[in-house]
C-alpha cells in the first residue's frame, strides 16, 4: 500500500528514485528496502500529510512539499537556490522564473522603504519558479532556509495564477 502511494507521488510529481530521495533526505537504496516506519515518518513530513490520509484514498488534490535546507553547504544563499534546481530538475523540464505580488494589494519599492520594518517584506524577494514537464507544473518556492514545491491543480493557467493571495505571473524560461 505505501509504496503503491509512493509510485503515485513520484508519476503526479514526475520523479524519478534520485528525486524523491533526495526530497525526503534518504539514500535511493532506502527508498526501496527501507523500514515502512521510517519512510512514512518522511512521507508525512515532508509532504505534510497525516498517516490516515496516506493509508486512505485518495491522496490529496495537490500535494505540497516543505524541505529544511542546510544552506551553509553553499557560498550563499543565491548559489543555493541555483545548485538545488539544477540538483532536482533535469532536462526534462522547463523552468520559468516568476514574479510575484501580493493578490489585491499594491506593492512598490516606494512601500518598501516608507515602513519601518523592511524585514517583512524581505520574502517578498525570494525567487520563486515555475517547473512544467508533460502535465506536471509546480509552483517552487524558497524562504529562507526552507524549499516549498507545490502541485498546482489541472486548472490552473500557468501564465497568471494566485496561491494563498500571492499572485504568480510567468517571466523568462531559464536554461539550467
Amino acid at each position: 500500500m505505501l509504496q503503491e502511494k509512493i509510485e503515485e507521488i513520484k508519476q503526479r510529481l514526475s520523479l524519478n528514485n534520485k528525486e524523491l530521495a533526495y526530497l525526503l533526505d534518504v539514500k535511493m537504496n532506502e527508498l526501496i528496502n527501507t523500514n515502512e516506519e521510517k519512510l512514512l515518518s518522511r512521507l508525512t513530513e515532508i509532504f505534510e500529510i497525516n498517516t490516515k490520509d496516506l493509508h486512505s484514498n485518495p491522496l490529496p488534490k495537490t500535494l505540497k512539499i516543505t524541505k529544511n535546507l542546510d544552506i551553509k553547504k553553499y557560498k550563499n544563499r543565491v548559489n543555493a537556490y541555483n545548485e538545488i534546481i539544477k540538483k532536482n530538475y533535469s532536462s526534462k523540464w522547463k523552468i520559468y522564473v516568476l514574479t510575484k505580488t501580493k493578490s489585491k494589494q499594491k506593492f512598490t519599492l516606494s512601500t518598501l522603504f516608507r515602513h519601518k520594518k523592511t524585514k517583512n517584506y524581505t520574502s517578498e524577494f525570494t525567487p520563486s519558479f515555475l517547473a512544467t514537464t508533460n502535465n506536471t507544473r509546480l509552483l517552487i518556492n524558497f524562504k529562507k532556509d526552507t524549499l516549498i514545491i507545490q502541485e498546482l491543480a489541472q486548472n490552473i493557467d500557468e501564465n497568471t495564477f494566485i496561491i494563498n493571495n500571492i499572485k504568480y505571473k510567468k517571466a523568462n524560461e531559464i536554461n539550467i
